[in-house]
């Protein structure tokens, strides 16, 4: 049964805090990780979720995940947001934990630790379905990635994510896919210091927009 928004977000959050502590949160907890004023909206997006089948409860006992979800929730890991990456011109990359995004562990190769998630910023992927504000799913890698792939890529103390790409005669680059003509190359070749940092292996858009 569909959910709102809203609901779906008081649910992640409730999936996230069981996967890590096998605990269903207290609505203040809930409150305090979705930065809410009160309880009241909680319980009703609750109550909401409880008709639609997703939550359960007995009668004089604490809410439960529905035994599906459940499941999921188990399977749900938390990957660090760490900063904004440029999709125009290479922008500063800000290193530090902003926040953690649920993602399913089913969807994952390796261990969590091997991925991160950075917000996209500018237009000049956004015929490869890269918009401003999505976030993108990185898995660390610091070799050279395969031709094609779309790589974050470190140029000094700035990042960027672009396709990696290679001349016929050889010359590696970085290369735009944008409806705005503005974005050019940028080749690797004679830039003072270059530093693969991963591959986007997923996309989630901002449905805000």
């Amino acid at each position: 049964m569909d959910i709102t928004s809203k609901q779906k977000e008081v649910l992640n959050v409730i999936k996230d805090i069981y996967a890590k502590t096998s605990k269903i949160p207290t609505y203040e907890e809930v409150r305090e990780r979705l930065g809410y004023k009160t309880t009241s909206s909680i319980q009703v997006h609750v109550n909401a979720l409880k008709k639609k089948g997703y939550l359960s409860q007995e009668k004089g006992a604490g809410l439960k995940l529905s035994a599906f979800f459940k499941d999921v929730a188990r399977k749900i890991f938390s990957i660090p947001l760490i900063g904004e990456v440029a999709c125009g011109s290479p922008n500063i990359a800000v290193e530090d934990i902003q926040g953690y995004i649920p993602y399913m562990a089913g969807n994952l190769t390796g261990g969590t630790q091997d991925y991160f998630f950075l917000r996209a910023r500018g237009d000049s992927m956004d015929k490869a379905g890269i918009n401003d504000s999505d976030l993108l799913l990185i898995k660390k890698q610091n070799s050279m990635p395969n031709i094609g792939e779309k790589a974050v890529v470190l140029i000094g103390s700035e990042a960027t994510v672009k396709y990696f790409r290679r001349t016929s005669e050889g010359l590696y680059y970085l290369d735009p896919s944008s409806s705005n003509p503005i974005h050019k190359p940028i080749y690797l070749m004679g830039q003072d210091e270059v530093i693969f940092c991963g591959i986007v292996k997923d996309i989630i858009k901002n449905k805000l927009k």
